[in-house]
């Protein structure tokens, strides 16, 4: 009989010290899920050739730094997205240069195209590079957005740690005024921070 009440006496402290050890693990999950994630971001993009051919751009950065803000002002928050991927054969860049209001809902809303991005200026300044041979710059083919050019940026979150958004438009040849224009459509990008 001593030997039963041990046995029930035993399997009552293990079943107490797998509770604690289950409760124990969720709690832990749940800090876990305060913690911003990981520094990155994902880039896509459809960029259409003047020829009809279409690009379908992707690239995820591991960790870049790529958020800075607010400016010296209090004003304005900067997002630098620089990816690169070589595509059967052809190199192919997206620069994208913005300085959104603020933080949060004040940074969400519209951008509008800038040949270039000056201190003071809110927009975006978007560049494509077609590299037909990579690593050779005498291949380059490089657009660009202008003032009156077709397109911008969205921001269309805005939270603690991440942010999301959408580009397109019509990107001018920044070599010669005659040469033809790419189009981007349906260009995504997200980052933590």
């Amino acid at each position: 009989m001593n030997s039963e009440k041990t046995r029930v006496y035993m399997k009552r402290n293990l079943f107490f010290i797998l509770l604690c050890i289950g409760l124990f693990g969720l709690t832990a999950c749940d800090k876990d899920d305060d913690k911003p994630a990981k520094k990155g971001a994902d880039i896509t993009a459809e960029i259409i050739l003047e020829s009809g051919e279409k690009i379908d751009f992707s690239y995820s950065m591991d960790s870049y730094d790529f958020f800075h803000g607010p400016d010296e002002e209090g004003n304005g928050y900067l997002i630098q997205l620089y990816p690169g991927t070589t595509i059967d054969g052809t190199w192919y860049s997206i620069m994208i240069d913005a300085r959104i209001n603020g933080a949060g809902k004040a940074g969400e809303g519209s951008y509008s195209f800038h040949e270039t991005l000056g201190h003071d200026d809110i927009g975006v300044f978007i560049r494509v590079g077609i590299e037909t041979e990579p690593h050779n710059v005498e291949t380059l083919s490089s657009y660009s957005s202008k003032v009156d050019n077709v397109g911008g940026l969205v921001i269309t979150s805005f939270s603690d740690h991440h942010i999301a958004g959408t580009f397109s438009g019509v990107m001018a040849s920044q070599m010669s005024g005659e040469d033809p224009p790419v189009t981007i459509k349906n260009g995504k990008f997200e980052f933590n921070f």
